[in-house]
């Protein structure tokens, strides 16, 4: 995967952050690991969708290279990886952030923002889910 260009924490989970505490470290981690792979669908989704729209020329092969994978779990935190692959991510700064010849078409950053409170949710409701089943 690419180097970490953008990172967000979650705050504000007390409840469930006092529910996960009660499982075991393996199942906190597998928990957390099921809960953020899905919350990174709606940003994965946004982010194919502006690499997929009018105007963005050469950016098949990047279209097909993303992807969401699950890159560190710990019993305490989880970190997911979305974005280009190792084929393409090399360059997807190119189009991120233009160059001196070519200007930019920003798709990683709108994509975080556009989907964060999307993946939110859905990472508050399969989280909550993951710990019913543990329990």
């Amino acid at each position: 995967m690419a180097a970490e260009f953008f990172s967000m924490k979650v705050r504000g989970l007390k409840e469930l952050d006092r529910k996960l505490k009660k499982l075991s470290a393996a199942v906190r981690g597998r928990a957390l690991a099921a809960a953020a792979d899905a919350a990174s669908e709606p940003i994965l989704k946004r982010m194919d969708a502006l690499v997929s729209s009018p105007g963005r020329f050469g950016t098949g092969e990047l279209r097909s290279d993303l992807r969401s994978v699950v890159t560190k779990i710990k019993p305490e935190s989880v970190t997911v990886s979305i974005g280009p692959g190792t084929r393409t991510a090399w360059r997807a700064h190119f189009l991120e952030f233009g160059t001196v010849n070519r200007r930019a078409f920003p798709f990683m950053r709108p994509a975080i923002k556009d989907g964060s409170p999307q993946a939110l949710r859905i990472f508050k409701t399969r989280l909550l889910r993951e710990i019913r089943r543990a329990s």
